[in-house]
């Protein structure tokens, strides 16, 4: 857990802002060298391999980074003897979503995401030949880690009750990958609303928490409604972590999905045609410590809402999941630029 001092000054401070002040350079130097040793499971490291040989245009360091994070925000109610295969599940999942987004923010592939968006329900439907010929074999990895999870997730019993549930969850964070590539492809058309809505999926945490409980023996069904409000909650604050280490470098790679941006577009009223061609002065358009500081008060909000639903909901700690939540923020701040 994070330090805590006794004296009055620091009890008064909020979760994020106790986060922000105990990631110094040296505890941000402590996890990024932690997570850089971190040795991947044989499974997710072959996968891991699999995309490089693909050309995946992701440094491994991020899967890395997720592997350690899951380690805390997996669901206490998971069955311990089940956890380590759970995670490995969720880790090769997102790599096919890894994949899409970078189709959208990297390559603005309309074609392919559109093709992909046909995956969860009409795989027989894609056409190979309306894949650029570059993504290729990137797009037959992400059907394949796609067809993994499910072969693996149906054997358990809870999974009838999520399937649905799930399918429509994966749908979901491929649709955000679509929402980020016409956000690139039309910068007029990048709003802050619509990012709020759509943005969040690809944090993975409702898909990753609603596969979790696919693997508990005994869940409160009538928390589920609850809990999966919670769990939009977290993706939520995943989401403002993400864009405050992301926005500087994906700006630097030509891709204006971040929701940092997107604010700063509707609420500080700049021209998103400026953003591209004012990215190396991006301190003199953009006003980041307002942008932040907005974020930063977000995460706040959710994290006490996320306090108060806990109270309701038996099936797991609640407690133990914010602290997982926690920790993603600190990983995040330790390795802007890394992931």
């Amino acid at each position: 857990m994070i330090p805590i001092d006794n004296n009055s000054a620091t009890l008064k401070k909020t979760k994020v802002d106790q986060i922000i002040t105990f990631m110094d350079p040296i505890q941000k130097t402590k996890l990024i060298d932690e997570i850089t040793h971190i040795t991947l499971p044989k499974e997710i490291a072959s996968y891991a391999k699999k995309y490089q040989a693909a050309g995946g245009q992701r440094d491994l360091f991020i899967v890395k980074w997720l592997y350690y994070c899951l380690k805390y925000f997996t669901l206490s109610c998971v069955n311990e003897e089940e956890k380590e295969r759970i995670i490995t599940l969720k880790i090769i999942s997102t790599i096919s979503v890894l994949i899409f987004d970078d189709f959208g923010d990297e390559d603005q592939d309309l074609a392919s995401i559109l093709e992909a968006m046909k995956l969860p329900y009409h795989s027989h439907q894609i056409q190979i030949e309306n894949i650029s010929s570059k993504n290729r074999d990137l797009f037959a990895l992400a059907m394949e880690t796609w067809q993994y999870y499910l072969s693996v997730i149906e054997t358990y019993p809870r999974f009838a009750q999520f399937k649905d549930i799930i399918v429509y969850n994966y749908t979901q964070m491929v649709n955000s990958c679509l929402h980020s590539c016409l956000k690139n492809l039309h910068p007029a058309f990048i709003n802050y609303v619509e990012a709020e809505i759509y943005e969040p999926h690809t944090m993975f945490m409702v898909f990753f928490t609603d596969t979790d409980l696919v693997a508990t023996k005994k869940i409160i069904t009538k928390e589920i409604g609850l809990m999966r409000e919670l769990f939009w909650r977290s993706q939520r604050m995943g989401r403002i972590a993400n864009c405050i280490a992301t926005w500087q470098r994906e700006l630097n790679s030509n891709d204006l999905s971040s929701n940092f941006l997107s604010f700063s577009v509707i609420h500080q009223n700049i021209d998103p045609d400026l953003l591209l061609k004012q990215k190396n002065n991006i301190k003199h358009l953009v006003s980041i410590k307002e942008t932040e500081s907005y974020f930063y008060s977000q995460w706040q909000t959710y994290y006490t809402e996320i306090l108060n639903l806990g109270a309701n909901i038996k099936t797991f700690d609640v407690e133990q999941f914010l602290y997982g939540i926690e920790v993603q923020l600190m990983s995040y701040l330790a390795c802007k630029g890394s992931v």
